[in-house]
């Protein structure tokens, strides 16, 4: 068992209210990987579970068929998306940052799918959270099965982010 399978189960089993503070579920989720980017991208279509919305060489959108979720494919790493947004260039952020940005390729990111022009924080409620869960078990066992080396930035709750506790990020596959 890995820690991604862990933690996969874990946001599965876990109350709406924990899926924020125990395990970072929130807008602007980021998966950063190592792999090929229209593999990647045909894969999850072939799913059954993601839609591309918006194809170009350095991005794509897909919607998250089963829930109110998009994501955002990009053929780069987001420097936005490394631990802690890059802000805190010191150790210990600076050696995941470091690691991040050399191991990695691609970023995908996470964001709930409002409704009408509703923002995320006029529809707050765990629902919006579940179904992000839901696409990051469905990623995360993709991950999985196609042993594509992987960073799960995000994975850090809220309880733990004062101070920051870096050891709670997880690598696939190690």
């Amino acid at each position: 068992m890995s820690r991604l399978s862990d933690y996969l189960r874990a946001i599965k089993e876990c109350s709406d209210s924990e899926l924020h503070t125990e395990f970072g579920v929130y807008d602007n989720w980021d998966i950063l990987l190592k792999a090929d980017y229209e593999k990647v991208l045909r894969d999850l279509e072939a799913s059954g579970s993601f839609e591309a919305q918006r194809r170009h060489e350095m991005q794509t959108s897909l919607e998250y068929s089963h829930g109110r979720v998009s994501l955002e494919l990009l053929n780069f790493i987001n420097s936005m998306s490394l631990t802690m947004c890059g802000a805190i260039l010191r150790p210990p952020f600076l050696k995941h940052i470091k690691r991040q940005a050399k191991n990695y390729n691609l970023t995908l990111t996470l964001h709930p799918k409002t409704l009408d022009s509703k923002t995320f924080a006029e529809i707050k409620g765990p629902w919006n959270l579940r179904h992000i869960a839901m696409a990051i078990g469905e990623i995360g066992a993709y991950i999985i099965s196609n042993k594509i080396p992987a960073a799960f930035p995000d994975v850090v709750g809220a309880k733990y982010q004062e101070p920051f506790d870096c050891s709670r990020i997880i690598y696939f596959p190690k």
